[in-house]
């Protein structure tokens, strides 16, 4: 299930900024948008980067919230293969 919500919320970074290429007056999809008509290289980067943090950010805080939760799952994995794994399991 946890697997599921890291996939979902790299998903979801990317279907809200769609969504604010469609319909949207605010917003980093839009200034993207917005960037790319005016030749604003810069300020797309700029944008591109901060969507990149924002979504390494909630990745990582699920996987927070993964060890917080499963324990259990954690120490099974080390004990079947016998050797000390990542911040977030490997």
């Amino acid at each position: 299930m946890i697997a599921g919500f890291k996939v979902a919320i790299a998903l979801a970074v990317v279907g809200a900024v769609v969504g604010e290429f469609v319909g949207s007056r605010s917003g980093l999809g839009y200034y993207m948008l917005l960037a790319t008509g005016n030749f604003d290289t810069p300020l797309v980067f700029a944008c591109v980067a901060c969507l990149t943090v924002m979504g390494i950010a909630l990745f990582y805080t699920v996987g927070l919230l993964e060890l917080a939760l499963a324990r259990w799952n954690r120490a099974a994995r080390l004990a079947q293969s016998g050797e000390a794994a990542g911040a977030f399991g490997s």
